[in-house]
């Protein structure tokens, strides 16, 4: 089967912003991103460039270009940084519990190499409950900054998306909402094998009115009401019927029937609307219902 492209059209920080995008059967949200494998925020060290400038008198440290910034290093992930610079002579850089470095904090902390020469680096392992820390120079003051240890992830790469609402899906589960901000959102569960972001989708399927051919006659004027039906899934998270969900496990894929009953209310199309709670996969083999016919 050929691939179907579209135009979209989307406001992204007050700009108007044309995108080419297709369908994907391998995502369930709109304009997705999905991480796994090597692509996953916790799959591998990730380096900061440490560089030492003069600002009005005084030295100080630059991570990745900016002066002292607060740092987030997220509970389990590894961060090395990097002192290779010649600007990092004389200014080991270390962890503290406090910003007047009484007491050091070396748990999962190693070093390599002369700050200013080739390979030198600090490197930390972020340990779970780690404390907020702070990085100094072991031999000057107030030259860093605040690193907070917050559990969870960044996903970068999303100033597709920035400053929309975006749908989270961990490992077949969801997670909350997230809002795209600098191109990123921040996850509060680390994931283990994939995460897809990306703008709700919500599928919807309304059955065509019940013609039902009775020695009577035709039902066409005559109120009626599903009064139980029966849904047939294959490889299923999520499903609503006229709104109400079906129970599922989370994280789990259900095959098989469901059944809902009793079903009230008559009106003269008897219709029913399937469609989801949460972007999650399903797939609708088939559905049975019976039908009561009032006057």
């Amino acid at each position: 089967m050929d691939q179907i492209y579209f135009i979209v059209k989307r406001t992204i920080s007050s700009s108007t912003k044309y995108y080419v995008e297709c369908f994907n059967d391998d995502n369930t949200t709109d304009s997705a991103k999905l991480y796994s494998g090597s692509t996953l925020p916790n799959a591998s060290t990730i380096t900061k460039t440490v560089t030492v400038q003069n600002v009005s008198g005084s030295n100080k440290y630059f991570i990745d270009g900016s002066q002292q910034p607060t740092l987030n290093l997220y509970e389990g992930h590894t961060y090395k940084f990097d002192q290779s610079d010649g600007t990092n002579s004389g200014h080991p850089l270390r962890f503290y519990l406090d910003a007047n470095k009484t007491t050091a904090y070396t748990t999962g902390v190693t070093t390599n190499g002369t700050p200013g020469q080739a390979g030198a680096y600090t490197q930390i392992v972020v340990a779970s409950g780690a404390p907020t820390l702070h990085y100094q120079c072991s031999a000057h003051a107030a030259m860093g900054g605040v690193a907070n240890t917050p559990v969870g992830a960044e996903l970068s790469g999303l100033s597709h998306l920035e400053g929309k609402a975006l749908k989270v899906i961990i490992d077949d589960s969801m997670h909350n909402d997230l809002t795209v901000s600098s191109g990123k959102v921040v996850l509060t569960t680390l994931p283990t094998s994939y995460v897809e972001v990306g703008i709700n989708y919500t599928p919807t399927i309304k059955t065509l009115p019940v013609e039902l051919k009775l020695p009577s006659g035709n039902i066409v004027a005559q109120k009626k009401r599903i009064i139980e039906a029966t849904v047939n899934l294959y490889l299923s998270q999520n499903l609503t019927l006229n709104g109400n969900d079906f129970s599922f496990v989370a994280g789990d894929f259900f095959t098989g029937k469901k059944r809902r009953k009793p079903m009230l209310g008559y009106d003269r199309d008897g219709q029913m609307t399937l469609s989801q709670s949460a972007p999650l996969f399903f797939n609708l083999l088939g559905i049975e219902y019976k039908v009561s016919v009032g006057q």
